[in-house]
């Protein structure tokens, strides 16, 4: 069986979730003998890599000619792999919907199977506009009219899929793995750090964050509520903006923070060293609060951190009792200042987590689910 995945930035995965995905589900087939194509963003020839640990990667025929056309770009790019890749496979899976509308493209000339994964409500993030979030709202309408299955990676989204594909929808969740501890060097820390306050991160000792800097992952809510808290920690923020202007009102946060106790690093790519934070931290807040099953979370909970989630359906889905949870800047403060007097109290929440992630989300358990699926689907049960 040939399968293509399309709609992520490509292999080896770097960033964001639909590339975890598609790096874990792609590697996991190849072993059980399916041919995969993974679509790539754009490279020079002399950058690229064709064949990623026997998965075939699939690249645009140009590159964008401009920032501000980029959205454009990348519309075209994926019409470009739906007419190219469907002469080549048995199954198209799509991650996202942003390109929807022409999800139909690989039925005009080839029978491929178009399986489509919905992530989270995409059209509801505060970063898009109000014809922005139309736009995808209809591509995500028209992508579970064309696709032949619908994935869902948290049962909860199911409620928010149009009653007439309800009979299209399967439930996969993401998967995470374990993953080695990464001795402490302060040395991986000067790549990232920019002045000599920021150098005095030390071991369990500062609170982190990973995720897009944007207003529905709840920055500004955290940086609010960690700093009318008792701590004497840092909190150090991984990731980069989503837009200029939640900068500058992250920006005027930052600047009651008289005391130096948040560190704004930047977007970390590097695995080692980003594996270094996230397994030394004395404790992880998690702000997502649209979409599905969030990657960053399962694998923090892998890695048996102490972890506050926003209030949500989908958080609450994926930790259940094995984390804490917290509404608003004020239940934050709280629960950070109880947690940093009594740690002991919460310890048998890290191991519950990470029992619970093992179980329910591995990525042997989510490739086998895949498996059956695209035979079934194949085959037309």
């Amino acid at each position: 069986m040939k399968i293509s995945i399309i709609g992520s930035r490509g292999l080896p995965a770097t960033y964001g979730g639909f590339e975890t995905l598609a790096h874990y589900l792609s590697l996991g087939l190849i072993k059980k003998g399916y041919e995969i194509i993974v679509s790539c963003k754009y490279k020079n020839k002399d950058e690229r890599i064709e064949d990623y640990e026997g998965v075939k990667l699939f690249y645009p025929p140009i590159n964008s000619p401009r920032f501000h056309f980029q959205y454009f770009y990348e519309v075209f790019s994926d019409i470009y792999f739906f007419y190219a890749l469907s002469f080549k496979s048995d199954v198209i899976y799509i991650l996202g919907t942003g390109v929807g509308s022409f999800s139909f493209i690989p039925k005009l000339f080839h029978k491929s199977k178009i399986i489509a994964n919905v992530a989270g409500l995409e059209y509801k993030r505060d970063k898009y506009n109000g014809l922005q979030k139309s736009i995808i709202k209809l591509n995500t309408i028209l992508l579970t009219l064309f696709a032949d299955v619908i994935i869902v990676d948290a049962k909860v989204l199911t409620k928010y899929i149009n009653p007439h594909f309800q009979k299209k929808i399967v439930y996969i969740s993401y998967g995470a793995s374990e993953i080695e501890d990464i001795r402490w060097d302060d040395k991986k820390l000067q790549t990232i750090l920019l002045n000599e306050n920021e150098k005095k991160i030390v071991p369990n000792k500062y609170w982190l964050v990973v995720a897009r800097l944007q207003q529905d992952n709840n920055i500004h809510t955290i940086i609010e509520g960690f700093l009318k808290s008792d701590s004497t920690m840092k909190l150090v923020i991984v990731g980069e903006y989503s837009s200029k202007k939640y900068k500058k009102d992250i920006d005027k946060l930052l600047n009651r923070d008289t005391d130096s106790k948040i560190l704004m690093i930047g977007g970390v790519y590097d695995r080692d060293l980003l594996t270094m934070l996230r397994k030394n931290c004395f404790g992880h807040i998690h702000g997502h609060s649209v979409g599905g099953t969030n990657p960053s979370l399962l694998e923090a909970m892998m890695m048996k951190n102490l972890i506050i989630a926003h209030e949500n359906e989908f958080n609450r889905e994926v930790g259940s009792q094995t984390i804490l949870y917290f509404k608003d800047s004020s239940e934050l403060t709280n629960l950070i200042n109880a947690i940093e007097k009594d740690p002991g109290k919460y310890l048998a929440l890290r191991q519950n987590a990470h029992s619970r992630v093992k179980s329910l989300y591995n990525w042997d358990k989510v490739t086998e689910e895949y498996e059956n699926l695209f035979k079934c689907t194949v085959r037309g049960e």
